[in-house]
């Protein structure tokens, strides 16, 4: 009686992990999905916390049913926890929302972004790919690498 008891709880736990895997999987999928866009006021960043990454850029109105996936699944997770710097602000290109991307020998002001734990600078835009970031006093600028 004991060993069936024992069988079936373990059955039981496997199901449940094996649910919450599959359903992180779905929010995950409809995080991809929702980006999507036509201009740059379509697109948001927004953080959803671990296990979703640090910010995923999405369509504004896709944001309420996607935290109400996540409320849903953060009943189940297991304790997950991570700090994240912020992002760059987003833009639509090919109708996608991205990282705005800064313009090379330009230079950018920091804005201070703190949390808990520490303060960090926070640009609006990324460096280009295939280019060199330096932060100095005057900011953020972007250099083609040499």
């Amino acid at each position: 009686m004991k060993k069936n008891f024992i069988i079936v709880a373990l059955l039981i736990l496997f199901f449940i992990l094996l649910l919450i895997f599959y359903y992180s999987k779905i929010v995950e999928d409809r995080i991809i999905k929702a980006n999507y866009c036509q201009i740059d006021q379509d697109c948001l960043i927004v953080d959803f916390g671990c296990p979703f990454g640090c910010g995923s850029y999405i369509n504004k109105k896709e944001k309420n049913k996607l935290t109400n996936l996540i409320d849903i699944y953060k009943l189940f997770q297991p304790s997950c926890e991570y700090t994240c710097l912020r992002k760059a602000l987003p833009e639509c290109k090919n109708n996608q929302c991205v990282a705005k991307q800064c313009e090379l020998d330009k230079y950018y002001q920091a804005s201070i972004f703190v949390d808990e734990y520490d303060k960090y600078n926070s640009f609006e835009c990324d460096c280009p790919l295939g280019s060199n970031r330096q932060i100095n006093e005057k900011g953020l600028i972007c250099l083609i690498k040499k």
